[in-house]
């Protein structure tokens, strides 16, 4: 998964429950692996709890 993330030119995440889908990528390692894309410069977009997702508080 982290060979994915840190090659991908953008990260697109889709609506849906943004209190889920953060605890689950937490659990799982992805909020690192994305803070990580973030630092190299790879474009981070969303649409509803997508675009919620990037910021501390949303």
């Amino acid at each position: 998964m982290a060979d994915k993330i840190l090659s991908a030119d953008l990260i697109y995440v889709g609506g849906g429950n943004t209190l889920k889908m953060m605890l689950r990528w937490k659990r799982f390692g992805v909020t690192t692996l994305l803070k990580q894309a973030y630092r190299k410069d790879i474009v981070l977009a969303g649409v509803s709890a997508g675009s919620i997702c990037w910021f501390e508080y949303g």
